[in-house]
This record gives structure tokens, sequence and C-alpha cells, in this order.
């Protein structure tokens, strides 16, 4: 591993020990009504424990968003994403190379997922327009990068902002993650049936979840699933230059994601 490799996961160690150590757990999930939390609370999925997402992140004193508060957020939103698939009962019944070669294949769709179930935290309109703003204000005429650049955080913004407004629920986030995460397409794959069972069973439980929560919106299935697609046009590459750019450099986090699923600094959820 290089030392920029090193130096990226030293960072992302330390915070997730400050993380850890400073901030208490908060559930971030839209408000539901009564009959909608007694169900989250009876549902059971057979391949995670838990579907709660637990993260929260204290927003700066003085209430003013900047791009260092945004970039740290992006950095534990990550780490904990990975902690989070990593420590379900169903990825630690596949072997490590399987789970190397699905977290490559998703952790864009899986940190995106996250960052809109914790809008609460960082509001996403807010946070894209900074994003974009940073980048136009460096000078007067944008060279062909930055234009470039410009675009992609309009389509990330225009994507999230989408998902933020189905309102999505703990247990829908957490089935639409495993949706992505158990692909049995993906290149390199050792265990393609038994993934492939996972990821009919995310698809079935979801369905479920959302036939029982949302009796009266029977379209609501096919528009969860209609924006993975969308979702997938968004390239690692994209996520790694909007988000993560100016700590990890040109180092690719396909390339650290090994590292990162051996760390055991982390805690366990």
């Amino acid at each position: 591993m290089g030392k920029k490799q090193k130096n990226f996961l030293c960072c992302f160690q330390c915070n997730i020990r400050v993380f850890i150590s400073a901030v208490q757990v908060e559930r971030c999930r839209p408000t539901l009504k009564d009959n909608q939390l007694a169900l989250i609370g009876s549902f059971k999925s057979k391949l995670a424990e838990n579907c709660d997402f637990g993260f929260n992140m204290e927003f700066p004193e003085d209430k003013k968003l900047t791009m260092e508060y945004v970039y740290e957020l992006a950095t534990r939103l990550l780490f904990h994403s990975i902690d989070w698939v990593r420590f379900t009962h169903s990825f630690k019944t596949l072997n490590q190379s399987d789970q190397v070669v699905l977290l490559r294949n998703c952790w864009t769709d899986i940190f995106l997922l996250s960052f809109v179930q914790c809008a609460k935290i960082c509001p996403l309109e807010a946070t894209l327009s900074l994003m974009k703003q940073n980048i136009e204000k460096v000078g007067s005429e944008l060279d062909k990068t930055d234009v470039v650049q410009v675009e992609h955080i309009n389509k990330v913004k225009d994507l999230l902002l989408t998902l933020e407004r189905l309102e999505l629920t703990a247990t829908e986030f957490a089935l639409l993650k495993f949706i992505c995460l158990f692909n049995p397409d993906a290149s390199g794959l050792t265990g393609v049936q038994e993934v492939e069972q996972m990821q009919e069973m995310a698809q079935s439980e979801l369905q479920e979840f959302v036939r029982e929560s949302h009796s009266s919106n029977q379209s609501r299935f096919a528009r969860i699933l209609l924006r993975l697609p969308a979702i997938k046009t968004i390239s690692s590459m994209k996520v790694e230059e909007i988000f993560f750019s100016p700590l990890i450099g040109e180092v690719r986090i396909d390339h650290i994601l090994p590292a990162i699923l051996n760390n055991n600094g982390s805690n366990q959820q």
C-alpha cells in the first residue's frame, strides 16, 4: 500500500475513533405514522439483524456550512457505510474475496444512498449547491475540467433530491442497499448463486415491506426500484472527485477497500 493510501486509511481510522467517542448514535429516518413505526419495529430481515443505520455528526457551532465540514462528513459517512455492510450477518457469510468484489462494485451506490439517508444532518440541496459554488468562485471563467465537475455535481444533486422526495424509511434504505450490494453480475465473483439468492431475498423483503407499510400506494415499490439505474449512472470516479479528491488526491477508494475491510479499529454494529 502506498503512502497516500496509508494516510487516507489512517485518516479514516482517526475519524471513526472520534466519531465513536464523541457522537451519540441517532436514527436517520423521516417522521413516520404510528402504524409505520410499529411495522418497522416488527419487521425482521433475513439479511441483517438490524436495518437501522445509526449515524450522526454535529453541525458546525456557528451553523455555517463549510467545505471542510462536507469533506469530513463524507469521509465519516463512507467509513460508517462500509462498517454497516461488513457487520451484517449475510455479508459475513461470504468469503473475503467476494466481499471485496461486491464492495468495489457498489460502494458508490451505498455511499450515495447513505448521503440521502442522513440529509437531516447535512441538507442535500444546500450542500451540493455549496460544492458547486466552491468551484465557480475560483475564477470568473471556468476551464473545461471545472465545467465538467459542475455538470457532475448537478447530476448528483438531481438524483439525490429525487431519492429524498421518496421519503424512504430506514428499512427501505437498508434493503435498497442490499439490492445494490448483492449483485451476482459483479465481475470476479465466485459465489454467484449465493449472492443472487441474497439479492432476490432483498427484493422480496422490500416488496413485502412496502406492501405492508404503504398499502395505499401500490406504485411505491416500482418507483423505488426505478431509482437504481439512475444511481448506477454515477461513476465511482465522479463521486471520488466531488466528495473526496481534496483528501485522497489520485488514490482510488477501490484500492484501499481490502484494508478498510480488514480494519479492526471500528466499532461493531
